[in-house]
C-alpha cells in the first residue's frame, strides 16, 4: 500500500477547501513542544501554527509501528507486525461534529457515512468491514473524535465469516488505544476548544434576551416578604428524605438557600420554557461574617481574599442548571442539547458515574481548597481534564450535607474521591 508522509484524507482535504486547514502532524507538534520546553522551560515558545488545531494527523509504518507499543505489547503482536507490515493512518478532530459535517457536505443520504470515528481495517488497498470502536479506558468520549485506517499487507479477510482474524483486530485495538491515550492526550491542549455545541449567535442572543427579560420582570413585579415573625429557624430542614429526582433537588436547594445554609444566592428565574433551568445572582451585600469561612461555624464560606474583592458587590445574572445527578449534565453536553460555555452553576444531588470519562473535578469541601471557592455554598469545580480550566461551579447537595453533618469524615471522603 502506497502512503504519503502527509495524511491527505478526504476529511482533511475537505477542511482545506473550507479554509479550516489548522491541521498538524502529531509528531511535528510533539517535536515543536519539546524544543520550546527545552529552550524556555514552558510551552510559550510553540509556534502559532501548532495552536487551536482542528485536526491532528499522522502516518506510521515500518519500524515506527512497533515503537508505538509497550514492550509487552510488542512481544504479543510481533508476528502480526513482521508478517503483515501494518500501516497506521490517524486523524483526531477537536470535536465529534466534524465527521457529521464532513459526511453531510458530500450530499449523500443522511444514513450513509463515508468516514466515521473508530478503527477502519483495510487489506488489498481497500477498507473492509465495519469500523471498530477504539477501546479507551479513560475519557472515552474521545473515541468518537478519532479515525484510524489500519492496512495489513499479505492478508485477505474472510468477510463471509468473521472478517479480519483476531490477532489483527487485537493489534489494531492496542495500537490505536496507545496512540490516543499516551500520545494524543498529552497534546490535547493544542486543539481548538470544543464548546459542546455549534457556535450559534442566535443562541447567545436568546440567552441575553432571557436575562434582560428577567431583570425587567424583577423591577416590574418584585417579590418581597420581610417580617420579624416569619422565617424563624427550625434548625432543621423540612424535607424528610433524600432526593429521588430533579424536582426534589430543586426543592431541597431552595430550602437551603432560604434557610441560610447557602448564603448570598438570589434566584431570578426557575423556568422550563428556555434551554436552561434558571438564572441566579450572587449578592455579597450582607454582613461580612455571613460569608466568611470558619471551619466549624461556616464551612461553606469563602476566604478573606475573595471577600476583600467581592464584599458589598452584586453580580450580573448567571445561568443555573438543576440535575439529579451530574450525569444528566454530561449527557446534555455530549448530546449538544446545551452549551457548557453558557452554564455557570449546576446544582445536583450527587456526582454520578460518567464525569471522569469527560471531565475533571476539584473539591472545594476540604480546608486546603477553600481559597478556590468564589461564592458561599459552592462545593466543587468542573474542569477540562487536560488544562484544568474552570468550566462551571457545582453544588452537590449530598456532599454539602455530608460536610455539615460530619466535617472530618467528609474531608476524608472528598480527598479519596477527587484528589
Amino acid at each position: 500500500m502506497e502512503t504519503r508522509c502527509e495524511l491527505d484524507s478526504p476529511s482533511y482535504l475537505w477542511l482545506n477547501e473550507q479554509g479550516q486547514n489548522k491541521t498538524a502532524k502529531l509528531r511535528d507538534l510533539e517535536d515543536a513542544r519539546e524544543k520550546a520546553f527545552k529552550k524556555n522551560g514552558t510551552l510559550k515558545g510553540v509556534p502559532n501554527k501548532f495552536r487551536q488545531l482542528v485536526f491532528l494527523k499522522d502516518v506510521w509504518e515500518g519500524e515506527d509501528v512497533a515503537a508505538l507499543l509497550s514492550e509487552e505489547e510488542r512481544e504479543e503482536h510481533e508476528a502480526v507486525i513482521e508478517r503483515h507490515t501494518p500501516t497506521i493512518m490517524m486523524e483526531y478532530g477537536y470535536t465529534t461534529r466534524l465527521w457529521k459535517t464532513f459526511n453531510t457536505s458530500l450530499g449523500i443520504r443522511s444514513n450513509q457515512e463515508a468516514v466515521r470515528a473508530g478503527i477502519q481495517l483495510a487489506a488489498n488497498r481497500m477498507p473492509q468491514g465495519d469500523p471498530i470502536q477504539v477501546p479507551l479506558t479513560r475519557y472515552i468520549g474521545r473515541q468518537n473524535q478519532v479515525h484510524f485506517l489500519i492496512h495489513f499487507d499479505n492478508y485477505t479477510p474472510d468477510l463471509g465469516r468473521k472478517g479480519f482474524a483476531k490477532p489483527l483486530v487485537d493489534f489494531a485495538k492496542d495500537v490505536s488505544r496507545a496512540i490516543v491515550q499516551f500520545r494524543v492526550t498529552r497534546v490535547r491542549d493544542a486543539m481548538k476548544r470544543d464548546s459542546g455545541a455549534t457556535p450559534d449567535l442566535a443562541r447567545e442572543m436568546a440567552l441575553d434576551q432571557w436575562k434582560e427579560e428577567m431583570l425587567a420582570h424583577e423591577i416590574t413585579s418584585p417579590l418581597a416578604l420581610e417580617n420579624e415573625h416569619f422565617f424563624a429557624p427550625r434548625r432543621k430542614i423540612s424535607i424528610t428524605s433524600e432526593p429521588t429526582r430533579e424536582q426534589d433537588v430543586i426543592a431541597l436547594f431552595h430550602e437551603l438557600v432560604s434557610g441560610g445554609v447557602i448564603r448570598g444566592l438570589e434566584i431570578l428565574s426557575t423556568n422550563e420554557r428556555f434551554t436552561y433551568d434558571g438564572l441566579f445572582r450572587i449578592d455579597f451585600s450582607g454582613d461580612r461574617d455571613l460569608y466568611e469561612y470558619a471551619d466549624m461555624s461556616n464551612p461553606l464560606g469563602v476566604s478573606n481574599d475573595v471577600l476583600d474583592e467581592m464584599h458589598g458587590k452584586r453580580t450580573k445574572p448567571k445561568v443555573l442548571e438543576y440535575k439529579y445527578s451530574l450525569d444528566g449534565l454530561v449527557a446534555d453536553i455530549q448530546n449538544q442539547d446545551k452549551n457548557m460555555n453558557d452554564i455557570d452553576l449546576c446544582v445536583c444531588w450527587d456526582v454520578g458515574d460518567e464525569w471522569s470519562q469527560h471531565y475533571a473535578i476539584t473539591t472545594l469541601l476540604t480546608p486546603e481548597n477553600v481559597h478556590q471557592r468564589q461564592y458561599h455554598g459552592a462545593t466543587h469545580v468542573l474542569q477540562d481534564p487536560d488544562s484544568r480550566a474552570r468550566l462551571c461551579d457545582l453544588i452537590m447537595l449530598k456532599d454539602l450535607i455530608g460536610l455539615l453533618k460530619n466535617c472530618d469524615a467528609e474531608y476524608e471522603r472528598q480527598r479519596d474521591t477527587y484528589e
